[in-house]
């Protein structure tokens, strides 16, 4: 970035509509995110995207890519879809939602999510993070996402050349269950490490 002349645009700028149906700019809202995967992905990916949100980083791979279709957003929270849905259609996106997570077995996810954090401007509902293996009160299941799946979501533009994953820590969980996630046909991972501990269970799944 230091070598950037100093009026250089990083990146697209654009607005979103929050999950509390407020009108953002793009760069409230997991703009560092943004600017990362308009870096490292090329024009001829075709991008699987665990985590979609309100589509923040979704409508930024859609700047990037020159097939728009070449794109899955996954996402479990039923009430964060129908966000990114009202995203993808202000964009004219072209991305395909697949609602559910990426799990061998059965991932439930809490009925009703509250509204992350006072700031109306970053408010937003928790994706993966909310996802347990069990049932329970207030809790709904989920769908269940293989990457076969997935890659059919995308047929024939794939195979998928690159992962961009925002899923709370849950990528472990999801390597073990399917290590093809990352064979030799994927070029790029871009991956939110978010939770304290997780680079230890990297290590283990490496």
């Amino acid at each position: 970035l230091r070598r950037m002349p100093s009026r250089t645009r990083a990146m697209p700028l654009f607005e979103l509509v929050n999950a509390a149906g407020e009108t953002i700019e793009n760069t409230s809202h997991e703009a560092h995110e943004q600017l990362i995967a308009h870096w490292c992905l090329r024009a001829d990916d075709c991008v699987l995207e665990i985590g979609g949100g309100l589509g923040a980083v979704s409508t930024m791979i859609q700047h990037v890519l020159a097939n728009k279709a070449a794109h899955v957003v996954v996402e479990p929270q039923a009430a964060m879809c129908a966000t990114l849905e009202r995203n993808k259609r202000l964009h004219n996106s072209e991305f395909t939602i697949a609602h559910g997570a990426v799990s061998a077995a059965a991932v439930y996810s809490c009925e009703v999510t509250a509204l992350d954090g006072p700031d109306s401007k970053s408010r937003r509902q928790w994706m993966y993070n909310a996802t347990r293996a069990t049932a329970g009160p207030g809790r709904v299941r989920v769908p269940s996402l293989t990457p076969e799946d997935l890659r059919a979501r995308v047929a024939p533009h794939g195979p998928f050349s690159a992962l961009v994953v925002d899923a709370e820590g849950a990528f472990p969980a999801m390597l073990r269950d399917f290590p093809e996630l990352v064979d030799e046909r994927v070029r790029v991972v871009y991956l939110e490490a978010d939770e304290p501990g997780s680079a230890a269970e990297y290590r283990e799944v490496e």
